[in-house]
């Protein structure tokens, strides 16, 4: 009887125990597959057969499910010259297999931010997928992968304060994966809309990025482009 009340007080210790540095956490991986975004952007035919040469980056948003698959793929485009490459990866991006975010083992749902840049001069060519938003680079080098928001059990972020990609939200995330130092930028987003956005944003979940495969604190910035964030 002794030995079996040790055995279960010791386990509810251990269990009380378990905090969130505990985690074990596996970014998603953008080229790791032969049916990988990286492997399936084709550059764009109209640039091909042209005379000119283009040094474009596109950065994107993509929902990443837990099969590995972009459930939703936003990129921002900067006026015409930008449409033809956001058509490409956006193509890609529908029949794109990777290998999923996992948390302890288990595969989750998470938004992740990527940047492909387009280099063309003469006949070469080239296109390379860089799995982080660009916001680091000068920090970590362009191999890191940025800190990616994953879904909760339940909750949303970012439904109610409209359709304006003029609104973003920055924080810093740290390498446990809390998200420190929330702050809304935008003149269009009022009061009540900043409030929000930064009580909803702190109930959120973060893979922490990743600099050679260590946990690094790091710099998010996230825009507000759809009044519905899924969780």
């Amino acid at each position: 009887m002794k030995k079996m009340f040790l055995a279960l007080f010791l386990s509810v210790v251990s269990m009380s125990s378990y905090s969130e540095s505990d985690l074990v956490f596996e970014p998603p991986q953008l080229k790791n597959t032969e049916s990988s975004l990286q492997n399936r952007i084709k550059y764009p035919k109209s640039i091909l057969t042209s005379d000119l040469d283009e040094n474009v980056v596109v950065r994107c948003d993509a929902l990443l499910t837990r099969t590995g698959k972009f459930s939703l793929n936003f990129c921002y485009e900067n006026g015409k010259k930008h449409y033809p490459y956001v058509t490409a990866i956006n193509r890609a991006a529908k029949h794109a297999t990777i290998k999923p975010a996992r948390i302890n083992g288990t595969v989750r749902k998470v938004w992740f931010q990527y940047f492909v840049t387009f280099f063309k001069k003469g006949r070469k060519h080239s296109i390379e997928v860089v799995p982080n938003s660009g916001l680091e680079i000068n920090k970590y080098g362009y191999s890191y992968t940025s800190a990616q928001r994953y879904a909760n059990s339940s909750g949303e972020f970012g439904v109610g304060c409209g359709f304006d990609n003029e609104i973003s939200i920055n924080a810093v995330i740290s390498s446990e994966g809390k998200a420190l130092n929330v702050d809304v930028v935008g003149e269009q987003a009022g009061e009540k809309c900043k409030k929000y956005l930064i009580k909803s944003f702190m109930e959120q979940k973060f893979i922490p990025a990743f600099n050679d495969d260590v946990a690094v604190n790091s710099f998010y910035s996230e825009k507000i482009f759809d009044n519905y964030r899924s969780q």
